[in-house]
């Protein structure tokens, strides 16, 4: 060990980068790739290149002051409109995937029931929310 010979209290530390081990991890986990894969889609669904461009406001108020939470035009939307319509797509997409699931347990009544039915209710449920939705904007 050297001592610097003008500062008493400083000295050069004893550590070598060669005895550094590092592993670094194989694969990619699979809980990474699907999670890459469902924030990318979600973030198409809400229109997220349009709120990029387009920058737009996340909601706005008619002349009677009452809140418009859905822009009026087929090419125009606010920000929460496009996060209300991603939800609704996603939970439909969760009722196909409840659906899917449930055909693997269809000699299991129960099961089946179980899981097929909140899958129809979602699927439907968000395919006439986003209908409304649309009929609202045109």
């Amino acid at each position: 060990m050297t001592k610097v010979p003008w500062v008493f209290v400083v000295r050069r530390p004893r550590f070598s980068f060669s005895k550094l081990k590092m592993s670094f991890p194989t694969s990619v986990p699979t809980w990474l790739i699907y999670s890459l894969i469902y924030i990318s889609v979600f973030y198409i669904y809400i229109g997220g290149v349009y709120n990029v461009l387009e920058n737009p406001i996340a909601f706005a108020s008619d002349a009677q002051n009452n809140i418009a939470l859905i822009a009026n035009g087929i090419d125009r939307q606010f920000l929460l409109e496009g996060v209300v319509a991603g939800l609704l797509m996603f939970l439909g997409a969760f009722g196909f995937f409840l659906m899917k699931d449930a055909s693997k347990d269809y000699n299991d009544k129960s099961r089946f029931y179980y899981k097929a039915l909140p899958g129809w209710i979602l699927a439907i449920g968000a395919f006439f929310a986003i209908t409304a939705m649309m009929g609202v904007k045109l």
